[in-house]
């Protein structure tokens, strides 16, 4: 069930969220565990976040605040959405969209928050060393990005601003990073893995760089990298150890791949990610730095 009303008051908007899930009567629950602030660039970030929003309300009841930078006055959408929980009454989250200036968006989503709960802060978009950025990054304890969107400089960026940063698509990579170390399980495979020299990646920049940086980190060793094609996908990865390549391949466009380790037969290997609602979802759990992605991101 889903309601949905416009204001230009914020100090409205406590009682139309309290209307919008059916007030006291309906016997629903306002299980908020935290609020989440979105930065929407446009229209179609705004419908991005709505759409995962819907998938990450029923594991995560949360107040979501969309703030979309306009030149406008100000105006805020307000909706709840609810679920029927284990106890079999309503649980209920929370959505406000906010348009406004980019000087009054970082007054007007510290208005909305729900007062000690954790913040996060889901930057859609390029993150730039701007005002906006700064002051929403502050309201924060754990700021998310997406490199893919972003590229690895803004990643750097949004750490330089404090509090702990997560990257979509270094979650989205976890099929790949399995299916890498995959390779190198057997006892002869395990001495290759300790001679890698170099990394072939196709694929994005920011995924190929990430990929490195995470064998670099790993390994501990300098790990040449060399990246082709202009795919907005990762296709392959190939790294050379004493002449030989061990090699993950994606097949198609699909969610299957390949694997190839020298002296072995080829094998199939999953490489497909999971929605971004579940990788959104998946960090809104962790409230600590991932160190894992820090050193891989340090050395990519």
């Amino acid at each position: 069930m889903s309601a949905n009303n416009e204001t230009s008051d914020l100090a409205a908007v406590e009682a139309m969220l309290r209307a919008a899930r059916g007030g006291d009567r309906t016997g629903s629950v306002r299980a908020i565990t935290l609020n989440l602030i979105v930065l929407a660039p446009d229209a179609d970030g705004v419908e991005a976040a709505v759409q995962a929003l819907e998938h990450v309300g029923p594991s995560h009841p949360l107040r979501a605040i969309v703030a979309t930078p306009t030149e406008g006055e100000l105006r805020a959408s307000v909706a709840s959405s609810c679920w029927v929980g284990a106890s079999e009454r309503q649980v209920c989250s929370e959505r406000v969209v906010v348009e406004a200036g980019a000087k009054a968006l970082p007054s007007a989503v510290t208005s909305l928050l729900v007062p000690d709960l954790p913040v996060f802060l889901w930057w859609q978009g390029e993150f730039g060393d701007d005002g906006l950025a700064e002051q929403l990054s502050r309201l924060a304890s754990r700021v998310v990005v997406d490199s893919g969107e972003c590229g690895l400089d803004g990643v750097a960026a949004a750490r330089r601003m404090g509090g702990s940063v997560a990257d979509l698509a270094w979650a989205a990579l976890m099929p790949w990073r399995d299916a890498v170390a995959g390779l190198f399980d057997g006892p002869s495979e395990v001495k290759a893995l300790e001679r890698i020299q170099a990394v072939d990646v196709r694929g994005p920049e920011n995924e190929a760089r990430l990929m490195a940086g995470w064998l670099r980190s790993a390994l501990d060793s300098e790990i040449d990298l060399h990246r082709e094609g202009r795919s907005q996908h990762l296709e392959r990865v190939t790294m050379q150890s004493g002449g030989k390549e061990y090699l993950v391949e994606r097949r198609g466009r699909g969610r299957l791949g390949t694997a190839t380790v020298p002296g072995l037969v080829d094998y199939p290997v999953l490489l497909a990610s999971p929605p971004r609602s579940s990788l959104l979802a998946n960090e809104l759990s962790r409230l600590s730095s991932d160190r894992l992605f820090e050193q891989a991101l340090e050395a990519a």
